[in-house]
C-alpha cells in the first residue's frame, strides 16, 4: 500500500464567536445613505461601535469586500495595502512589524510587539495568525500603544480581523477551488435567523494537498 499524506485544516468559525448572539450585540446596522452621500465605515478600534471618522486612533481598515476584490486571502497579504505596516508570512509564523517596531523572536518564549486578534481576542502564537481570511467583515489595524484597551503585546499596535456578525436574512454561499499537486479547498457560510432577536452564522473551510511524493507519482 502506498502511502498517502494529505493535509487537512477544518476552521469553523462559528457559535463560540459572532454565533448565537442578538442583533443587538452582534449585528451593528449600517445607517441608510442618502444619495450623493459616503457611507461611513463602524470600526470597534475603542472596543464599541462608532465610526471611523470619529474615532481617535491612528488606524487602517478595509473591508470584506476589498479583501475579495484585491485577491487577500491571508494576513500576510495585507503588507502591501497598509502604510507603516509590514506582515511576513514565515516559517514559524505570521511577524507583525508596524511603524519599524517587531520582535523577531518567534518562538513560545517570545512576546511580540504588536497583537493579534480574532473578534477582539488575542491570539497567543504567531503559526495560529496567518489563516485564511473565511467570512470575514473587516480587518482592523491599529498603530501605536493599545496597551489601555488591548492589554499585553500592543506596543506597536493591533491587527484585529472581525468576522460579519449574524443577520436577519437566511443566507448561504459555497465556494470550492482546485489546484496542482492535488490541491483543493471547499468553503461554506450558512447564515441562520432562529427569532426576531436571535440568529446563527457559522462558517467552515476544508482544505487538502497532496505531499510531494504523492504528487510526483501522479
Amino acid at each position: 500500500m502506498s502511502n498517502r499524506q494529505v493535509r487537512s485544516n477544518l476552521t469553523l468559525l462559528a457559535a463560540a464567536v459572532s454565533g448565537l448572539l442578538p442583533f443587538g450585540a452582534a449585528a451593528q446596522e449600517t445607517p441608510a445613505v442618502a444619495d450623493g452621500q459616503i457611507q461611513e465605515v463602524l470600526v470597534t478600534a475603542q472596543r464599541r461601535v462608532a465610526p471611523e471618522s470619529k474615532t481617535p486612533v491612528a488606524m487602517s481598515v478595509i473591508s470584506g469586500a476589498q479583501l475579495a476584490k484585491a485577491g487577500l486571502d491571508r494576513p500576510s497579504d495585507l503588507a502591501a495595502r497598509l502604510p507603516g505596516v509590514y506582515l511576513n508570512g514565515a516559517a514559524d509564523g505570521l511577524r507583525i512589524t508596524i511603524r519599524g517596531v517587531s520582535n523577531a523572536d518567534a518562538t513560545d518564549k517570545g512576546e511580540p510587539s504588536a497583537a493579534f486578534m480574532l473578534d477582539g481576542v488575542y491570539v497567543a502564537r504567531p503559526h495560529s495568525q496567518n489563516g485564511d481570511f473565511l467570512d470575514v467583515d473587516r480587518v482592523e489595524v491599529l498603530r501605536g500603544p493599545q496597551g489601555t484597551l488591548y492589554g499585553r503585546n500592543t506596543t506597536a499596535g493591533v491587527v484585529n480581523v472581525i468576522s460579519n456578525a449574524p443577520g436577519k436574512t437566511l443566507e448561504g454561499a459555497v465556494g470550492a477551488e482546485a489546484g496542482t499537486h492535488g490541491a483543493r479547498e471547499v468553503d461554506g457560510m450558512l447564515n441562520v435567523p432562529v427569532n426576531d432577536a436571535l440568529a446563527l452564522r457559522a462558517a467552515v473551510s476544508v482544505k487538502r494537498r497532496d505531499s510531494a511524493a504523492a504528487a510526483k507519482r501522479r
